[in-house]
């Protein structure tokens, strides 16, 4: 096996009171499927923004692709979806073509030319939207729109996605298929997926494993085979989100 896409060693974080996060240790391997779980407050987005050198922990270390955070410069390897970033404003004039392009910058990618447009063509094609390219994005649908930010993300052709509560804006059926979507991208291109969620029956029935976030702890189920439902809520603290999905 290859060098982990993510490893935290004893890291811990405060935001300048009790520490949110005590000596967290977890790895996530090139071809996972984490879903990170736990109750409001319990720290996930900052956990996720530390993986990604976004927030720098008071103690530990945060390794990406066997590198330090602080010396990393792979960016095109990583896409990150932020929360909310469904939000998006509905009469801004931007085409889904222009979006999907956006999600270039920041990455160190320059491409041009015919390279740019078969990487665009290749993201949209992926997520099923090539015909929506045209369409300013005010003109499309919930469900639409967060097909696009997934093109957007994975324009590039990046190794791992992480993405923080990606569904939360758009209807159930909607989500099946977003989920669907990402199933795909992680079983037959071999993506690692890390994604924030309060969906449990999503992280039982998709994903490899389950970190459980909770009072500065994460604990990780590497079997999810072997977890119920009801066994996570009972950790978590919350009930369950009755969902049909497919088991691997």
């Amino acid at each position: 096996m290859g060098l982990p896409v993510v490893e935290l060693q004893n890291v811990s974080f405060s935001y300048g009171g009790p520490r949110v996060l005590e000596k967290v240790n977890m790895k996530v391997e090139a071809g996972d499927f984490m879903a990170l779980i736990g109750p409001n407050g319990s720290a996930k987005t900052t956990l996720m923004k530390i993986m990604l050198g976004l927030i720098a922990p008071d103690e530990g270390e945060v390794r990406l692709f066997g590198k330090n955070v602080r010396s990393f410069r792979q960016w095109h390897k990583i896409a990150y979806v932020p929360q909310n970033v469904g939000q998006i404003n509905l009469s801004f004039p931007a085409t889904v073509r222009e979006i999907v392009v956006s999600g270039l910058f920041g990455r160190g990618m320059t491409l041009k030319g015919k390279a740019l447009e078969d990487e665009v063509r290749k993201a949209l094609s992926t997520v099923g939207i090539e015909s929506l390219a045209a369409k300013l994005i005010g003109e499309l649908s919930g469900g639409q729109r967060q097909k696009v930010l997934l093109a957007r993300s994975l324009v590039g052709s990046p190794e791992a996605l992480f993405l923080d509560e990606p569904t939360t804006a758009i209807d159930a059926e909607s989500q099946e298929e977003f989920y669907g979507l990402l199933e795909q991208l992680n079983k037959e291109q071999g993506l690692t997926v890390v994604m924030i969620t309060h969906d449990i029956g999503m992280a039982c029935g998709m994903a490899s494993k389950i970190g459980c976030v909770k009072n500065g702890r994460v604990d990780v189920h590497e079997n999810t085979r072997d977890v119920t439902e009801a066994h996570i809520a009972e950790i978590m603290g919350y009930s369950i989100k009755k969902r049909r999905h497919n088991g691997r």
